[in-house]
């Protein structure tokens, strides 16, 4: 969808909303991501991101500058019967710069009984502040029953949060959370 300028015009948080009709087998979209210093963006999905069967993958990479703020906040990630996913994000962030990511796993379609019915799930996340790597994350999902016991108990999503960088009060990450289309 077209971008959504920030209300202020002494600045605020800018909004894209990321179209797509899921992912099919051999799908490899990349998405870049470049914050210039003092930049406030909220990168958003329509909805839930369809995995269909067969291999996908998705690449995010953002670089985010001085002072400037990244909020990812996609819907969640639903894996069809025989998808085979990985999902990979690369983040670079300046030391002053501000980063929440948060990703949600469904079981699948769980109205056409594709729950945990998916091959393989995997998710990848780097962050690197200033060129350290501060943050690392590996998930792999390979249902089965034992597995998913070990892996999920009784709950069927799974979510992953991350808040990155400096809360500073020009600028508040839940305020950016909450940023909706029209608002």
């Amino acid at each position: 969808m077209r971008p959504h300028p920030a209300a202020r015009p002494e600045g605020g948080i800018s909004l894209v909303v990321l179209l797509s009709g899921g992912l099919l087998d051999g799908d490899d979209v990349v998405i870049e991501v470049v914050l210039e210093p003092g930049a406030h963006l909220a990168l958003r999905t329509q909805a839930a991101t369809q995995v269909h069967a067969g291999r996908s993958r998705a690449r995010l990479h953002a670089r985010v500058g001085k002072h400037a703020s990244l909020s990812y906040l996609p819907h969640a990630l639903v894996p069809h019967a025989q998808a085979d996913y990985h999902g990979q994000a690369a983040i670079e962030m300046h030391a002053s710069a501000r980063v929440l990511l948060a990703e949600v796993l469904a079981p699948g379609r769980l109205s056409y009984g594709e729950q945990f019915a998916f091959t393989r799930v995997q998710l990848d996340l780097d962050v690197w502040c200033d060129g350290a790597l501060v943050a690392r994350e590996r998930g792999l999902v390979q249902p089965g029953a034992a597995m998913q016991a070990a892996q999920f108990g009784a709950a069927t999503h799974t979510a992953g949060v991350y808040m990155l960088g400096e809360l500073l009060p020009a600028f508040d990450l839940v305020a950016c959370a909450d940023t909706q289309v029209g608002r």
